[in-house]
Parts: C-alpha cells; structure tokens; sequence
C-alpha cells in the first residue's frame, strides 16, 4: 500500500467533532439523549482506532481519557 492508497483522514476535525459530541451529550437532559451521544462518540473513537491504530481520541481532545 502507498500514500495513494490511504484514505484522507482529518484528525483536527475528528477532534472537534468529538468535543462537539461530548459537549451535547453533557448538556442532554435525559437518560435517551445522553445514550444517543454517547453511541456517536463511540462511533467517532472507532473511526479514529481504525485511522490511528489506538483509541486515542479522546486524549487528543481533552488530554486525558474518561471511560
């Protein structure tokens, strides 16, 4: 595989988009709204895991991983 070959991947984006998501899911006022954000982020962390090799998502975020 060459440099072609690897799909482009925004990191800096991700990261925002991670912090947007954490940030709605914070402020969600009930339990379903809370688990619908929680599943987006997760959704992101995989992609990054995939692009990364390594879930570190949100370390890049926040600089310290919270479960």
């Amino acid at each position: 595989m060459n440099d072609d070959d690897v799909p482009f991947f925004d990191a800096a984006a991700a990261v925002d988009e991670f912090r947007r998501i954490i940030a709605m899911r914070d402020a969600a006022t009930d339990e379903l709204g809370h688990e619908e954000y929680a599943r987006i982020a997760q959704r992101l962390r995989a992609r990054w895991k995939e692009w990364q090799g390594e879930d570190s998502l949100h370390e890049m975020a926040y600089g310290e991983f919270v479960e």
